[in-house]
């Protein structure tokens, strides 16, 4: 038990060349330059629900109407495809739908001009 430390403190010391205490940890320790102290990083997380359907909403396809191809952005066509449906069906639908695209334009204003322009 000869390499037990003396209980008044007597033992061995290192000397070092720089200072050792709250805040300042021993060289050893410190994170080394050019080494991220995280090297897995942050964990990605997954697209909003918002972000994801806007970027799908506003995407062109190509539909067939009346025989002739137009391309229009997602959330024009998907609204086309819902009025087109509409016409067909009961006039209680009917309303349910107008009153749907009141919601909607009060939110997220559209053009229903451009859904039968044609193309340049």
């Amino acid at each position: 038990m000869s390499d037990d430390p003396k209980p008044n403190g007597e033992g061995k010391k290192t000397t070092r060349d720089y200072d050792v205490g709250k805040g300042k940890p021993p060289k050893g320790s410190q994170f080394q330059p050019g080494v991220s102290g995280n090297p897995s990083g942050r964990p990605i997380r997954p697209p909003k629900l918002r972000k994801a359907m806007s970027e799908i909403l506003n995407r062109d396809i190509t539909l067939t109407v009346n025989g002739q191809k137009k391309t229009m952005v997602t959330q024009d066509a998907l609204l086309f495809s819902l009025i087109t449906k509409a016409l067909k069906a009961p006039v209680k639908h009917q309303l349910d739908v107008i009153d749907l695209l009141r919601e909607l334009e009060k939110e997220w204003p559209t053009n229903f001009n451009t859904l039968f322009d044609e193309e340049d």
